[in-house]
């Protein structure tokens, strides 16, 4: 059980940084903006950032919630 655990926490992980191109949960939907910008999409940045954010938060809250129901509290997990 641990294992699985530790497998979705993992894959929660590498999801939201994979969404936002960074490699630290903190900070991650101004690095995805940053990171948007770098490859020069043509799209409004408000858009983006809604777009980023809203990915962001479900990832970011899904993994604040296993850590919760884990007994776990790092801070960095915690966007807001």
């Amino acid at each position: 059980m641990k294992i699985q655990i530790d497998e979705k926490l993992d894959r929660l992980t590498k999801q939201a940084m994979k969404i936002t191109g960074y490699r630290t949960e903190r900070g991650v939907i101004h690095a995805g903006l940053r990171l948007l910008m770098k490859h020069k999409i043509a799209i409004s940045i408000k858009k983006h950032k809604r777009k980023i954010g809203a990915k962001t938060d479900r990832a970011m809250t899904e993994m604040v919630q296993e850590n919760d129901r884990l007994g776990l509290y790092d801070e960095g997990y915690r966007i807001r």
